[in-house]
């Protein structure tokens, strides 16, 4: 890797704690700058990695505040690299890198994309029997489809486009279900891959989680060894035992332990009486929940809104969107899924300004 400075997002999560762990006890811990996204300095996310740094030496930890105007902000960017094929919502290592890259030597980012998808994010049974209708993936098509009010020729093209991989998946050696193997094969690759062209404009990268070996080892692996990454947390506490036992910042409540699955109930009801207050409110209480990445709720219902409302109304106006598509997709969000869709939205907003400028 050089001698240069090692550039480590660190969320506290799993997947960067195993990074954080690897380059500190194999290299040199002076090299590494820590960073960590924050609405708040009093975050979870924070205090973990604050802990993560000082357990490993780890001696420059860089707090980076992360505005409810992000979305908003990465929209032109994120157009122009990508033309609306990946989401504004995945701007905040951009803008930390156009802040930080231009004033020193480029330092060698080291990336934690891929670690899902390989580290049993979403593992699940490899029995290839199900049917399409059964999976997850499937149930998720079709309640946007419905959602979106989505045509019925335009429904029935799509899947079939899912049918074609649920083949695809069927016929394949990985030893993975259906749900993993989309993740492993399509959304992964179609939206970090490009996300590392974005990165490399700003500093070389290296990706440790897509080496190919290490993605076979990995897959490899009993499923009850990779569910919930419990793979993680052995690697974790082989190479730094000092970090291992510290709490986890995963959504997911079925954790390996008792602490843990509290931990992550506590996340997910402490975000979703954020949610109510948010609404029941009209927005005027906006608590900061303890996790930063929930945030995209919040600004998808005021800080981004205006802009979310002209990109409605100029893909209705070029016929992009239909009048019923429209209505539907304009009230506020009431769920973080509605959130996700209306960020992706979001970028489509430079199309939709040239029909109302």
């Amino acid at each position: 890797m050089g001698d240069g400075e090692i550039l480590l997002p660190l969320s506290g999560g799993l997947d960067s704690r195993l990074l954080a762990a690897y380059l500190a006890t194999t290299g040199d811990p002076s090299r590494i700058v820590a960073m960590t996204y924050a609405l708040s300095p009093t975050s979870r996310e924070v205090t973990l990695a604050r802990e993560i740094c000082r357990r490993l030496s780890i001696k420059r930890h860089i707090i980076h505040p992360t505005p409810r105007t992000l979305f908003k902000d990465q929209i032109q960017p994120f157009w122009d690299f990508f033309g609306g094929s990946v989401p504004p919502a995945h701007g905040h290592l951009h803008s930390f890198l156009k802040q930080y890259v231009g004033t020193r030597p480029p330092p060698l980012l080291v990336s934690g994309f891929f670690a899902d998808a390989v580290a049993g994010f979403a593992a699940g049974p490899s029995d290839k029997a199900p049917a399409l209708s059964d999976s997850g993936v499937f149930g998720r098509f079709q309640a946007g489809l419905e959602k979106l009010l989505v045509d019925s020729e335009t429904s029935d093209t799509v899947i079939n486009d899912l049918e074609t991989v649920h083949g695809e998946w069927r016929q394949s050696e990985l030893p993975v279900g259906f749900d993993e193997y989309i993740y492993l094969t399509i959304r992964q690759p179609k939206t970090f891959a490009p996300l590392l062209s974005l990165y490399r404009d700003c500093c070389p990268v290296a990706i440790p989680f897509a080496d190919p070996d290490l993605a076979r080892l990995y897959l490899s692996l009993p499923l009850g060894e990779r569910r919930h990454k419990l793979v993680q947390r052995h690697l974790i506490s082989a190479r730094a035992p000092s970090v291992e036992g510290l709490g986890d910042v995963s959504s997911s409540v079925a954790n390996a332990t008792r602490r843990q699955r509290a931990q992550g109930s506590l996340r997910k009801w402490t975000s979703r009486a954020c949610i109510a207050l948010a609404i029941l409110s009209g927005d005027s209480i906006r608590p900061t929940t303890p996790y930063w990445t929930e945030d995209l709720f919040g600004a998808m219902r005021k800080e981004a809104r205006p802009a979310l409302l002209a990109t409605i109304k100029g893909l209705a106006a070029q016929g992009i969107l239909s009048a019923g598509q429209a209505q539907r997709l304009r009230p506020k969000p009431r769920t973080s899924l509605d959130a996700n869709y209306d960020v992706c939205l979001l970028g489509f907003y430079p199309l939709a300004s040239s029909a109302i400028s």
